[in-house]
């Protein structure tokens, strides 16, 4: 009797569309920060996934990280000299709960994970003669980091009526183009920034198809009731 009905249920589901599908989307920016010096970080946050909403089934996370960088160089030296600079920025996107940062990062920061993001600003070579200065700039680049979420453990962290704080890590390095050092007097300034895009997908469950469904439910137990009156 449990067999009849189970493919009964089964035959009624293959032919009604039970849910929706929903897109919820929501973007943040990181002010921009100055990270030459020890690094710098920016904090931002965005709403979990309401649960009234319907069933999250998965969650992608974007990341755009952007560099500008400005340069002033000069040639100190008694001969002229071609003159570059490379400036690069290693970005890393984290959140204080550590959950998250698994997520995030899932081979830990700076192997290479989806959002271990690195740019490049470099000058055009120009030759300066002894005394000369040159100015560049603004220098631009930018990476992109993206996932998609799909596993239940993972989902459970963004669902509930709180807020997913962000931190936006970002450290540069910079060293001279040229094959000498200490040859060029430099003024440089690089700032950093970015957007996160967090995306829910989820289903909701439509309320004509549900009421179908308790009607068909509520027939199929009648029917077995019938049987096993006749039994």
């Amino acid at each position: 009797m449990l067999r009849t009905a189970s493919a009964t249920i089964a035959f009624i589901l293959l032919g009604t569309s039970l849910a929706t599908a929903g897109v919820l989307t929501q973007t943040t920016t990181f002010d921009l920060q100055d990270p030459v010096f020890n690094g710098a970080a920016a904090a931002s946050a965005l709403d979990q996934f309401d649960p009234t909403l319907g069933v999250l089934t998965s969650v992608q996370i974007t990341l755009n990280a952007q560099q500008t960088s400005n340069y002033i160089l000069k040639n100190t030296q008694s001969f002229n000299i071609d003159a570059s600079l490379v400036t690069t920025v290693v970005f890393d996107l984290a959140s204080s709960a550590a959950a998250i940062t698994s997520v995030l990062q899932p081979d830990g920061f700076s192997n290479g994970g989806p959002f271990n993001l690195i740019t490049e600003a470099r000058n055009p070579i120009q030759t300066l003669t002894p005394g000369q200065s040159a100015s560049f700039g603004p220098l631009n680049d930018q990476a992109t980091g993206t996932v998609t979420i799909t596993t239940p453990a993972d989902l459970a962290l963004f669902i509930g009526t709180g807020a997913l704080d962000f931190l936006l890590q970002s450290t540069a390095f910079d060293q001279s183009g040229n094959t000498l050092s200490g040859i060029l007097q430099r003024d440089l300034s690089t700032q950093t920034g970015g957007a996160l895009t967090l995306t829910y997908n989820y289903t909701v469950p439509e309320p004509a198809s549900v009421v179908m469904l308790g009607l068909a439910v509520g027939a199929l137990g009648v029917r077995v009731r019938r049987r096993e009156a006749r039994g």
